[in-house]
């Protein structure tokens, strides 16, 4: 009757070992899905900021040796993206032009200032 009280112990020991495994399982597993899907939703404004810094990179260079005219705003489309750039003189310094670039896509965007003085 004592070896039948053990192994029954020893049973029940066994299925809530196997319930904490499964509930530790069932979390990490949980966690590691909610990072993959942060990672997905984030993907799209990664490459929203890569091209809207590539493409400030270049306006820059364009205004600062003289191949980009002043004062004037454009909107082109690239990689399913509304880029909208504006290059604006400040009044108050010489030669100085700030250059505001909008990347934006179907729910979100982006919004980059920079300033810029001309050689």
């Amino acid at each position: 009757m004592d070896i039948l009280k053990r192994n029954g112990f020893t049973t029940l020991e066994c299925m809530v070992s196997m319930v904490i495994l499964s509930i530790i399982a069932y979390m990490i597993s949980f966690s590691i899905n909610n990072s993959f899907n942060l990672l997905n939703k984030n993907e799209e404004y990664l490459k929203m900021l890569a091209l809207a810094q590539n493409y400030l990179n270049e306006l820059k260079y364009d205004v600062k040796y003289g191949e980009e005219s002043g004062e004037e705003e454009k909107t082109i489309t690239v990689d399913g993206f509304e880029i909208k750039k504006k290059i604006k003189k400040q009044e108050n310094y010489y030669n100085c032009y700030l250059i505001v670039l909008e990347v934006k896509s179907i729910d979100r965007s982006v919004k980059i200032e920079s300033y810029v003085t001309k050689k």
